[in-house]
Order: C-alpha cells, then sequence, then structure tokens
C-alpha cells in the first residue's frame, strides 16, 4: 500500500508534529508533503525530522512567502492543490491552521485527515497571536476570512474520512464542515518519549508549552509571584522576553529541552499548571500524569476529557490570577494519587493511536 502523509509545515515543534512523528514511524518510508519546512526554527526538535522524505511547496522557494506564510495564507489553497498524489492508495493529511485536508486526490485514493483543530482564527477562537490588535490586521484578517471559511468548508468535503483529536475538535467539525468524525485520541508515548525517573521529593510547580498568548502563561506565573511557589517553564515562544520581564525571584526560564531532560524535570514537580483556552486536546497534561504528576488546569477543551476533577488534577473555572492561584494552593491539599495520574494516562496510550489508524487506514 502506498501512503503519503500531509501537514501544514514544519516550522515549529508541538502536539500536531509528535502525532506526525508516529504516523511516520507507522510508515517509514512515506514521503511527507509540507508547506514549509525549516528545522532549524525547530531549536533542539528540529533533528527528529533528519532523513525524512520531505517535499516542500513553491513557498520555500522564496524568502517573502517563507518570512510571511502567515498573512500569505490566502495562497493555501495554491499550495495543496499543487502537489499531485496520483501515485497513492492513502493519503493521511495532519491538518491544523493552513488547510493541509485541502489536497486533491484521485477518487480511488483514501483522503484520511487528522484534524488537530478547526482554524481558530476563522471561527473567533483564541490564537498564538493577537491578529486583532491593530486596525489594519483586524480588517485584513476579517476579508480574509470571508474567503478562507468558503475554501475551509469547500475543502473538508474534500475529505474521504475525519479523525478528531478529542470530542471537543469532534464537535467543531460537525459545527463548520457539517462532516462526521471518528475520535482517536493522540499518541502521548509516555512509555518511549522519556524515561520514567519515579516519584522523588516534589520541589516546584510546572509549565510546559509555547511561550505565547492563547496560553495564558502570564496567570501562572503571577500566580507563581503571587504565592512565592518556585516555577519552572519549559519551552519557548513569541512571548519568553515579556514573561521574564514579569517573572518574579521564584520563576525560572528552561526554554526548550530533551524528552531526557523534561523527564527529569516532570518527577520533580509539584503540579503542572495548563491555563491554555479552549485547548482542542492538550498532551501535556496526559504528560504529566504518566508521570505521576497531578494538573491544574483551566476548565475548557480536551483537558475536561482527559483530567478528572480532584483525581488527577483541579481544574478552575475562570482565566484569573486568583482562580489560578487557588486552584494551585488546592491542589496539594487533594489526596491525589501517582498511581491514578499513571492509570489516567494509559487510556491515551501511543499504542492505542497506532492500532486505532491502522485499522481505519488497512482496514
Amino acid at each position: 500500500m502506498r501512503v503519503a502523509l500531509v501537514h501544514d509545515f514544519l516550522l515549529e515543534y508541538g502536539g500536531a508534529e509528535r502525532v506526525l512523528e508516529v504516523l511516520h514511524e507507522m510508515y517509514p518510508t512515506a514521503p511527507v508533503y509540507t508547506a514549509l519546512y525549516n528545522p532549524k526554527k525547530m531549536g533542539v526538535f528540529g533533528e527528529r525530522f533528519a532523513g525524512w522524505d520531505i517535499r516542500t511547496s513553491f513557498m520555500q522557494k522564496h524568502w517573502v512567502t517563507r518570512r510571511f506564510y502567515s498573512p500569505l495564507r490566502w495562497m493555501a489553497p495554491w499550495v495543496w492543490e499543487s502537489f499531485n498524489f496520483d501515485e497513492y492508495d492513502v493519503v493521511i493529511s495532519s491538518s491544523a491552521p493552513y488547510f493541509a485536508h485541502g489536497i486533491i486526490t484521485r477518487p480511488e485514493t483514501k483522503h484520511i485527515c487528522y484534524m488537530h483543530t478547526v482554524p481558530r482564527y476563522l471561527y473567533g477562537y483564541k490564537t498564538k497571536m493577537n491578529w486583532q490588535k491593530y486596525w489594519l490586521t483586524r480588517q485584513y484578517g476579517r476579508l480574509l476570512g470571508l474567503y478562507l471559511r468558503q475554501y475551509d468548508f469547500l475543502a473538508a468535503q474534500r475529505v474521504d474520512q475525519f479523525v478528531a483529536n478529542s470530542e471537543f475538535t469532534k464537535r467543531r467539525i460537525e459545527k463548520f464542515y457539517r462532516r462526521e468524525a471518528k475520535i482517536i485520541y493522540p499518541p502521548v508515548g509516555i512509555g518511549s518519549r522519556f524515561k520514567f525517573q519515579g516519584s522523588r521529593d516534589r520541589e516546584y510547580f510546572l509549565y510546559v508549552g509555547r511561550l505565547v498568548s492563547s496560553k495564558h502563561v502570564d496567570l501562572v506565573i503571577k500566580a507563581a509571584n503571587n504565592l512565592r511557589v518556585p516555577l519552572k517553564v519549559v519551552g519557548d515562544g513569541l512571548e519568553r522576553a515579556s514573561l521574564e520581564q514579569m517573572a518574579g525571584g521564584t520563576v525560572e526560564f528552561l526554554g526548550n529541552v530533551s524528552d531526557e531532560e523534561l523527564g527529569e524535570i516532570y518527577s520533580g514537580a509539584r503540579a503542572v499548571v495548563f491555563a491554555s483556552e479552549e485547548e482542542d486536546f492538550g498532551i501535556v497534561p496526559v504528560e504529566a500524569m504518566g508521570h505521576g504528576v497531578p494538573v491544574v488546569a483551566y476548565k475548557s477543551g480536551g483537558v475536561t476529557e482527559t483530567v478528572v476533577q480532584d483525581k488527577t488534577g483541579v481544574l478552575f473555572g475562570n482565566l484569573t490570577v486568583e482562580s489560578v492561584s487557588k486552584a494551585m494552593e488546592l491542589v496539594e491539599k487533594r489526596n491525589i494519587k501517582a498511581s491514578d495520574c499513571v492509570k489516567q494516562a494509559k487510556k491515551f496510550s501511543k499504542e492505542k493511536f497506532v492500532r486505532q489508524m491502522r485499522e481505519l487506514v488497512e482496514g
């Protein structure tokens, strides 16, 4: 069976790229078609894609399109329709903000789309960049949205089978595309990605993820400042400089770290704090639970499907410093067992993802 993989772009490393990695493990000879590829922008994670057969679009050839790919996303239809998939039996698209599901295949070729999220900026949801902050970008975005929403809907009708990463995403696919979707949770490969460090003395709170506005890392830092508790911040992003300025003496920024380092960091955490707004799934809370670490999380999106209130973590209801602070205090008062956290995390294992995807692809 001839399989091809399609991914929005390879310019950063997050949950979507982890899913792509596992899909590539399943089908190692499959080429990966993508709009843009720059391993240097992915930092320590760029080496993960070395040796892959990565085929980029015409946008890769020009510095203007490489630099301004975000405002030039009106070019996305031409990107995906420029690729030829005639030689493949199955094409798996890994789609989020750049419409990878917009590819065109032969009628006899099965197109399976793993949808990480519908393009959030098209439907009024929080994005990593506040593009509505300035009048010019706000007007440009509104005009662009009129065109791209129509394209997004039409592109979705080409897909043979949608796969959603959560019930939350499934409902959005049904709402905006009028399509049914099968839920297959993302692979959280705790056993393979990390060496389990056991449970040592819990010394600090922990944030793991990109440092962008939609993650509300500022609330986590301000809560740590107010409580005067140690907080380690793992990750990088557009807001790192401003976040470092507001951080108190108990907050430490570690940047991007390797899997081995992250496993060690998890093992010393009191709890992982996750304030992301309407996260479609949220791999970090599941990783944390896989290390026996409780989760403090904003009660929205996919987190409500993964974290069990008062058993594996504490969910808070408001995006305020006070709400985050209270939840951080409560999590240490709850009798949360590491074994319960690990048991919950195993429901989202890599093995389960691989089995379900193979049944779908090869069935």
